[in-house]
Formats: C-alpha cells, structure tokens, sequence
C-alpha cells in the first residue's frame, strides 16, 4: 500500500473516527505517535549477483499510553502534509515500522484500513525475508510452500540459488 492509497480509502471513512494500528499482539496503545515517514532509496544485491534500485516509505509509529487513539483526520492531515514537503513520498511502497512498548523496532506490512464499530482499524503483518532468485524460479512452476522455494529452484538448475552447488550454505 502506498500513502495515496492509504488516503484514499481513509477519505471514505469518518475523520473523528479513532485511527487504531493492530499487529498479532494487539493494539497499538491509545496516544501513540506518528514520528516520521522516511522516504528512501534502495540499492541491493541479492544472493544470485543482481542488483535492484525501488524507493520506499517507512511509517515510524511510537507506542503510546494516552487516553484516546489518533483520530482519521489527524493522521490524514500528517500524511498529506508529508506528502506536500518530501518528492515521490506519495506513491511508493510503505510499511511501519514499531514495536509494542517501544521495545525494538519491527517491520510490518498495512492491510487495508476496515471501518468497524466507531473505530478504523489498520492490521498490521510482518514479513519474512526471501530468496529472490529462488522466488523467481519458483514462479515458473504451479504454486509451492515457502520452505519448499529455495530446494526447488536448486533442483531445478541443479545450483543453489546464487549459483553455489546445491546444498551449499548459500541457500539453507
């Protein structure tokens, strides 16, 4: 999800509704804070030499121990305010960044925002790291398990993922 579509779907719901971010654990406690959106530039290269240039938005949230959740039209009016002052902020890639209790710091992954009894909940998932190659080779055949990724492209090429012998450390 990107921030324009974040601001879109939010515009559809009521601006005084509590805006309330959950993850596995839980609600975000009530009176958090939104401390920055950080716009950046990635350059990677991944296991098999390739390398890969994409912006991203990162929503660093603070846990809170208020008495009230940010309302819609608050975290709406910070979001277009960040959008008007940081170039390319509004259609890149986002996920949020937070821990509860402020303990560490996760990456997460938005769902869509979802209007239920007064409030506006936003779910919040992680992620899990991938091999890309792997992945890629993956796709060229019918749908499999995520464990089952990195062994089939090594049987497949008859290498690892990076090009390593199968069963190299590379790709275990």
């Amino acid at each position: 999800m990107t921030p324009n579509q974040l601001l879109e779907t939010l515009s559809a719901m009521p601006a005084e509704a509590p805006l309330v971010f959950a993850t596995q654990e839980g609600a975000i406690g009530a009176g958090y804070h939104v401390t920055e959106l950080k716009h950046a530039q990635v350059t990677s290269i991944d296991c098999g030499g390739r390398v890969a240039i994409w912006q991203e938005v990162a929503l660093q949230l603070l846990d809170g121990e208020g008495r009230d959740h940010m309302p819609v039209g608050k975290f709406a009016a910070i979001v277009r305010q960040s959008i008007a002052k940081i170039r390319d902020l509004a259609d890149c890639r986002m996920h949020v960044e937070f821990a509860h209790g402020n303990q560490g710091l996760r990456i997460f992954q938005l769902a869509r925002p979802e209007l239920s009894d007064g409030a506006v909940g936003l779910q919040l998932s992680e992620g899990r790291a991938h091999c890309k190659p792997a992945m890629e080779k993956a796709a060229e055949k019918p749908a499999i398990g995520d464990a089952a990724i990195a062994a089939t492209a090594a049987t497949a090429t008859g290498a690892g993922c990076c090009g390593a012998p199968a069963g190299s450390a590379c790709c275990q």
